[in-house]
């Protein structure tokens, strides 16, 4: 088979879903050296290195947002294959499908968000998944899902018939592990200023990830040896939580934390707390469990699918609920022991290679 993927959002995200893609990519490159696979990035994706002997790169000739005018708002007839050649497959890993002259193709729609959460998404974008991804999953032979809690909404909110639609889950990458490394973490402490013991929040700074929520749950678990550490970059309404930070006791905002101190930060973190309103798969908390940190996080789909009982699930809108989870997982010896037992057979349990033959599988049964 000659089989087509988009690549853009791998080259281009460092987030979510450029992380799924790069995974289960590379995942699928140790797996399968029969088929050849081309790589499609948009012209302004950053270069990127080829997964194996049998991957390929073709890079198409306008910008990811030239692209998305002309394929998905104008709807030009403007077929992939210009750019990659007869394709046998062709797979959209980033929730809207390109024209394309496949004999099959497949979505991937990672959650819907933009239909369960209002306020997951600008309210231009929400409209454009609102048209763009009911299409896609229609045109689509089979549609990939991250989880069953996805795969579930979109039977529900998208109709789409069960035998359609595959689960494929992300994974957690081998570098995920304790840092045990002293000048390691001394470094990383450094770095930001993290000078007493903290516990994380990750994520882009967004209402749907209740950062607002987790800091009043960490103000009334009084803890005050502890700090709040939230990182990432802000996002769509981000200004209430740089407000809540600024008016709540013991919050500091990282901002972007380097991809490469993410281990190290887990593994200094007394627990890791992702409170969000709704997830397409969580990967920060597989992460976190990879490196022996206890989790606390929402009890919205798909998070109890994906941790189990390898961590406290909460509603993220019972406070009291949350400030109580954060103090068992925090100063709770039992609690603590348990769930870092716990979390790393968990987290063993996704390997981007269980992904990776899930999709190579599906590959193969819509060819």
């Amino acid at each position: 088979m000659r089989i087509g993927i988009d690549y853009t959002s791998a080259a281009k995200q460092g987030g979510g879903i450029g992380r799924i893609t790069r995974g289960l990519v590379a995942g699928v490159a140790a797996l399968d050296l029969n088929n050849e696979y081309v790589l499609l990035a948009a012209r302004d994706a950053p270069s990127f290195a080829l997964c194996g002997p049998n991957f390929r790169a073709r890079r198409l000739p306008l910008s990811e947002r030239l692209l998305t005018i002309a394929w998905h708002r104008a709807q030009l007839p403007l077929p992939v294959e210009i750019w990659a050649g007869p394709l046998d497959v062709f797979h959209a890993p980033n929730f809207t499908l390109a024209p394309t002259r496949a004999r099959r193709a497949i979505v991937t729609v990672h959650d819907l968000t933009f239909l369960r959460y209002a306020d997951g998404a600008v309210p231009a974008l929400r409209a454009f998944l609102m048209d763009a991804v009911p299409r896609a999953a229609r045109r689509a032979d089979c549609v990939v899902a991250d989880s069953q809690a996805t795969r579930a909404d979109l039977s529900e909110w998208l109709h789409l018939p069960p035998d359609r639609v595959v689960v494929v889950y992300a994974g957690v990458d081998e570098r995920f592990q304790p840092v045990t490394d002293a000048s390691r973490l001394d470094a990383v402490r450094a770095k930001y200023a993290l000078l007493r013991p903290f516990v994380l929040g990750l994520g882009t700074l967004e209402p749907r990830k209740n950062f607002v929520g987790l800091m009043r749950a960490f103000a009334r678990a009084a803890l005050p040896e502890y700090e709040l550490v939230i990182a990432g970059r802000p996002g769509w309404l981000h200004e209430p939580i740089l407000r809540a930070a600024r008016s709540t006791p013991g919050v500091r905002l990282l901002g972007f934390v380097d991809d490469d101190d993410l281990p190290a930060l887990y593994t200094l973190a007394a627990a890791y707390c992702l409170p969000s309103h709704y997830e397409g798969f969580g990967i920060p908390c597989i992460e976190a469990m990879a490196c022996g940190t206890p989790v606390v996080c929402s009890d919205r789909p798909c998070l109890p699918e994906i941790v189990d009982d390898a961590a406290l699930t909460v509603s993220p809108s019972d406070t009291d609920a949350l400030a109580d989870a954060l103090r068992r997982a925090v100063l709770d010896a039992g609690t603590r022991t348990a769930l870092i037992a716990r979390g790393l057979v968990r987290a063993r349990l996704f390997p981007w290679s269980r992904g990776a033959a899930d999709l190579l599988a599906a590959y193969r049964a819509v060819a």
